[in-house]
């Protein structure tokens, strides 16, 4: 398994956590459940103004699709979310030398995360600091 499968395959458990959490609630999309989205979304550090954003394009595209119910909602979700990264036209790491700088919160896995990156380049033959 590559680095970037073990990547998705955490992110894999992160979604399906997500829709655990927020599905033990039931399938019915009304206030409750965008504004628990909301929240989620807040408290998995996407960010108070992309949260509100989010969901005010997921509401939008909801009524104009008519969804069924929540599993329709996050699957829109994930294509959404998916929708606003962009894929790299070159591997930064591939520069001599590289520098990245990782940000986040405590407990996030930045760490884990650039132990990994770490561990894998050294593999390749890159010298890592």
């Amino acid at each position: 398994m590559g680095f970037f499968d073990k990547i998705n395959e955490g992110l894999h458990r992160s979604r399906t956590r997500l829709k655990e959490q927020m599905l033990d609630r039931g399938p019915d999309v009304d206030d409750d459940f965008w504004d628990d989205l909301e929240e989620t979304l807040i408290l998995a550090d996407i960010g108070a103004a992309a949260a509100d954003s989010i969901i005010e394009e997921l509401r939008d595209q909801a009524k104009r699709k008519a969804l069924p119910d929540a599993y329709a909602v996050f699957d829109m979700l994930t294509d959404q979310m998916a929708a606003t990264f962009t894929e790299a036209e070159t591997d930064i790491f591939e520069e001599n030398p590289s520098l990245v700088l990782f940000v986040g919160i405590n407990g996030a896995g930045k760490t884990t995360t650039v132990g990994k990156l770490a561990a894998f380049y050294h593999e390749k033959g890159r010298k890592v600091l």
